[in-house]
């Protein structure tokens, strides 16, 4: 059994690259796709884990194209480096990324919430700080129970703190996976809320 949809605390997931490599080792795992959010800081210690349990290290990344109405996230598996594009493509969403954070801080601040942006970068313990560190710190702050609970509330689509990100057209992404020697995948493809037929 393999997986190729992974992530790791280098973005949004909540296990350290090792950690998880221990885990899907420990599900039975046979390969594994390391797939971090605009990143790939995560692999070199994923594949340190791996040698000592003999299993497959793929790696990968996970990057935000413009799309609308949904969310469209491409996959590059089987990257051989980063490359020069991938590299562009990981800096202008890190960007885009800070931009929306600001935003939020400001939102929350509007809602009478004052939260440490500091600490949220923190709890992200990476480059990559996304909503998922917000509302880990929403529950850290006793504000709400639960991380879903922040989502449910503020942060997700349609509520009042969400705010897009912002993604790169989807020919550079592919174009910048290419380039870094690996193939573009769409994921989770539900998430376009775009038709079966289509």
């Amino acid at each position: 059994m393999i997986d190729l949809h992974t992530h790791s605390n280098a973005s949004d997931g909540s296990l350290c690259p090792s950690a998880l490599i221990q885990c899907a080792h420990g599900a039975g795992l046979s390969a594994l796709a390391l797939t971090d959010h605009d990143t790939m800081a995560g692999l070199e210690e994923a594949r340190r884990e791996a040698e000592k349990c003999n299993l497959r290290v793929i790696a990968g990344t996970e990057i935000d194209v413009s799309w609308k109405p949904g969310e469209c996230h491409l996959l590059g598996l089987g990257m051989k480096g980063t490359g020069a594009a991938l590299e562009r493509v990981f800096h202008t969403l890190g960007e885009n990324r800070s931009q929306r954070n600001e935003r939020i801080v400001k939102m929350l601040e509007g809602l009478g919430i004052s939260i440490d942006y500091e600490r949220v970068i923190q709890r992200a313990g990476g480059d990559v700080v996304g909503r998922i560190h917000f509302a880990d710190e929403l529950v850290a702050m006793g504000l709400v129970k639960k991380r879903q609970d922040a989502f449910d509330r503020w942060l997700a689509k349609g509520h009042s703190l969400f705010q897009e990100k912002g993604g790169i057209p989807m020919k550079e992404a592919i174009d910048a996976v290419h380039e870094a020697g690996g193939l573009a995948v769409l994921a989770h493809p539900m998430s376009l809320f775009i038709s079966r037929s289509k």
